[in-house]
């Protein structure tokens, strides 16, 4: 029968805003009622993220279509839930940020007319090879390597973090570097309300360039913890944002002129719910900008499978989709490529397809496959074997997409050579600390060297336009460590050097808190009349400790200040407007011991700047003197605690059901609470000394087994894992093998009913699933309002029917093979889950059963823990 679509489901969390967010820690945290949408499969995991803040609140239903519900969800667990939607579901993000319930119900409706219509963007043609082939020689594994390295040195990149605001500044000015041979190509900061801004490069095209073409990934990293986690996310997302980067510099210097506008996005907050690429999206749509093709390139890195590049199929265009296939297979020899799903708002490009957008996603392995290591302190480069070649694929298939999608032409620049540049100070491997100066030579053979550019540790870009080249960087403005310096030298026709490096190690004591006044030097500069690029005069600051009250004197003679624009800008680049041609017909322009509070909070070590300009013309003036008198904050930030395993021992060996106890101790406050990670995956926290959780080593195998123990104190900081290896050895049963059914049917199933029927059925036996098979009988006058899930005792899902099979009657199973589970300890209990998602339908589960065939390889001989 025809049926219209039937609003089923959201949710909203009563009271929610009224309680006590958990403490981030030292860095700001976002807070207070949001809607979110997220996939039906994941509201029980919307409700245990809930848990872990505000135990025993429930989500109470509200709205729901096509199998994504609507949440009222506070912003404060987020995080939360971002963590457990990649452990329970494989999905980075998993869940969509709206401002207004209205943008919520659109991105509802969007999702389903999306996947319903499949619109045809543009038509898909192979034609471009000579502009493909030009390109893909230039690409270079080892500058991708860098790219990651440089990204994952922060200590993370969490869209509320200091850190977060700076290596987004880094992806800035690295972009702005690349592009520095093309004043066509323009780099801008798409701000947002919280810290860290997404990034948009813009190569303009020429006769479709109303037709814009997007390449993105996202910038933000994400670890357990709060916002001053280890999150160095080499793989999730640096490799992404490093492919991107290193198909814009083989455009760059291919001089590649695109017919399609081709913008490249580094988006923001992607792990706490698409939030960046959300906003680009929505702003885009309301400007009417005619975007007829997204690519995602979310990790790159890790080949976790046979196949080289997985296509997801979910939330995605199906014609574009043949169109990325094409690509690997014309242009990619040698690489071959899979399909897959990964979900509800898996990454970046769910954004663009909620809205109509035709997009795509190659990603670097089955979703069942990916990098282990993402989220944790452990997603380096080591794990993809420290170089870049699986990341190298992806950056083969972005010059392919790039050129076939928005088409176009190589460039040249007849008789031009690039310029060379060589940094000739500090040395390779020297140790340096304090202010240093980064001195670099620069020729041109046919033509004059017109600038270098020095890229510095703390993502700060220097340009000397005069020899002999050279720059200052103040170290103390970056811990301890190695760091890379660059420098790139442009020339009189634009055409930009190869990268000079040079690699040193940081290594500054502790310095004084900064408390007095500082000068600025080189003055008096002449302030030219009406000419727009004005004077920039630097001021150098030393110390430790970030500002905790400046005040700016300076003197300004000029004959008519109203003329006069004056911007002071600190280190880390955010600017304080003192004048914006005020002042009328007065002369000059004297500040003494002003306040300014902009930069209350922020590190005051580095180079300050002042930047004048006459903004008309008829009058001139100078900058005579300026300085800064500042006084620190040297308070010392919270300290995280410690947790120690006391039992039991280091290589003890165990069996059956266990204590696992921990002592924990906060130098500087309170121990919150021991989170305990066992082995099979769960987690048990304790809140009250002495700390301990129980354990059933039978839900696993035989073997060596890892206990963790992580304290979090008052403050929200968290301590390094305590780990303890024990030897698991219990008494091997009979080997399963044989079919096991559920008992207490038939039941009913409820109509239009979000919390359904469970059915449970019990698995006793020794060993893991070496095939197991589902057999089915549920009658229903219905079917596609059924949503079923198999749950295994590990608490892993396998989706049996999602309103599949229209107006079909009844579901119907006999011995249905599933794979989810291979491995996995069959022992325990199973459950079955059944829910009715529309109204005017009725059904019943009758009956269900397992078939399972086990693996139990031999045991060695049992010791019980005495």
């Amino acid at each position: 029968m025809q049926r219209s679509l039937k609003l089923i489901l959201a949710f909203t969390l009563a009271g929610c805003a009224a309680a006590d967010p958990a403490s981030p820690g030292d860095e700001p945290v976002e807070e207070g009622m949001r809607w979110i949408t997220i996939g039906a499969d994941a509201l029980e995991t919307a409700q245990m993220a809930l848990d872990e803040r505000i135990p025993g609140r429930v989500l109470t239903p509200v709205q729901m279509a096509a199998d994504v519900a609507i949440l009222s969800y506070d912003a404060a667990d987020f995080h939360s839930l971002s963590e457990l939607m990649h452990v329970r579901h494989n999905r980075c993000g998993g869940f969509m940020v709206h401002d207004s319930l209205k943008d919520a119900q659109l991105a509802l409706r969007g999702t389903k007319e999306a996947d319903s219509v499949g619109a045809l963007a543009v038509s898909y043609t192979l034609d471009n090879a000579a502009t493909v082939n030009g390109m893909l020689p230039e690409l270079q594994e080892t500058r991708i390597v860098q790219m990651i390295t440089d990204l994952s040195a922060y200590q993370n990149r969490y869209y509320t973090s200091s850190f977060g605001v700076q290596s987004s500044d880094f992806i800035f000015n690295q972009w702005t570097s690349i592009a520095a041979a093309r004043p066509d190509i323009t780099v801008e900061r798409f701000t947002h309300t919280w810290q860290q801004s997404s990034v948009i490069l813009t190569i303009p095209g020429s006769s479709l360039a109303s037709e814009v073409v997007i390449m993105g990934g996202h910038q933000d990293s994400i670890a357990s913890g709060n916002a001053t986690s280890i999150a160095p996310g080499a793989d999730d997302d640096a490799s992404g944002i490093a492919t991107l980067s290193e198909v814009l510099r083989a455009m760059v210097a291919k001089n590649y002129r695109p017919l399609r506008t081709i913008k490249m996005m580094a988006y923001a907050a992607e792990e706490v719910g698409l939030r960046g690429s959300a906003a680009i999206a929505a702003d885009y749509q309301t400007r009417g900008v005619n975007v007829v093709g997204v690519v995602q390139f979310d990790m790159t890195n890790y080949k976790g499978s046979t196949k080289d590049i997985w296509l997801m199929q979910d939330y995605t265009n199906a014609a574009q989709n043949t169109f990325v296939q094409n690509l690997i297979t014309t242009y990619l020899t040698g690489v071959t490529f899979g399909v897959d799903s990964c979900g509800y708002g898996c990454s970046d490009h769910a954004s663009w397809h909620n809205r109509g957008y035709a997009a795509s996603m190659p990603f670097e392995s089955a979703m069942s496959q990916y990098n282990p290591n993402i989220h944790t302190s452990n997603d380096r480069l080591s794990v993809s074997g420290g170089n870049a070649a699986h990341a190298m694929k992806f950056a083969r298939l972005g010059v392919a997409y790039a050129a076939e999608l928005a088409k176009g032409t190589l460039g040249t620049t007849p008789g031009n050579n690039p310029p060379t540049v060589s940094i000739t100070a500090p040395a390779a491997g020297a140790t340096v600390s304090g202010v240093i100066t980064v001195s670099a030579s620069a020729s041109d053979s046919d033509g004059t060297v017109a600038s270098v550019a020095f890229t510095m540790p703390n993502g700060s870009v220097v340009t000397d336009t005069t020899a002999p080249y050279s720059a200052t960087f103040d170290t103390a403005l970056v811990t301890n460590g190695s760091y890379t310096l660059r420098a790139v030298a442009t020339d009189n026709a634009g055409a930009a050097s190869s990268q000079s490096s040079v690699a040193v190690t940081v290594q500054n004591g502790a310095p004084g808190c900064i408390n007095g006044t500082f000068n600025a030097t080189g003055l008096p500069l002449s302030i030219p009349d009406n000419i727009a690029a004005g004077i920039t005069s630097n001021l150098a600051v030393t110390g430790a400790g970030t500002v905790a009250s400046l005040a700016l004197s300076m003197n300004l003679t000029h004959t008519y200040r109203g003329d006069l624009v004056v911007t002071l800008v600190s280190p880390t680049g955010t600017q304080f407007l003192v004048s914006n041609r005020a002042g009328a017909g007065a002369d000059n322009l004297i500040l003494t011991n002003s306040p300014v509070t902009t930069f209350n909070g922020q590190t005051a070590a580095g180079t300050w700047q002042l930047k004048v300009v006459d903004a008309a013309g008829g009058d001139v003036g100078a900058l005579n003197s300026w300085s800064l008198t500042i006084t620190g904050n040297c308070t010392p930030g919270n300290q995280a605690p410690t947790a120690t395993i006391t039992a039991p021992a280091a290589g003890a060996t165990v069996s059956g059901t266990i204590t696992v106890t921990a002592n924990a101790a906060d130098a500087d406050g309170t121990v919150a609470s021991v989170r305990f990670e066992l082995p099979n995956g769960s987690v048990v926290t304790d809140t009250t000394a002495p700390y301990s959780a129980s354990f059933n080593t039978a839900l696993v195998v035989n073997g060596s087994q890892v206990l963790r123990a992580i304290a979090t104190d008052n403050a929200g900081a968290t301590s390094t894992a305590s780990t303890v290896t024990v030897n698991v050895q219990n008494t091997t049963g009979s080997c399963i093998n044989g079919t096991f059914n559920a008992t207490g049917l038939p039941v009913n199933i409820p109509d239009n009913n979000t919390t359904g029927i469970t059915s449970n059925l019990a698995v006793t036996g020794a060993g893991t699933v070496a095939t197991l098979a589902l057999s089915l009988n549920i009658t229903h006058t219905y079917r596609g309002d059924l949503v079923v899930t198999l749950i295994s005792p590990a608490g892993t899902q396998y989706v049996v029917s999602s309103r599949a099979g229209g107006s079909a009657d009844n579901l119907v199973l006999t011995s249905s093979a599933i794979t989810t589970f291979n491995n996995q300890t069959a022992a325990g209990t199973w459950q079955l889950k059944a829910r009715d998602a529309a109204s005017a339908d009725i059904g019943a589960l009758n009956s269900w059963s397992l078939t399972i065939t086990g693996n139990c390889p031999t045991q060695p001989p049992v010791a019980a823990l005495q």
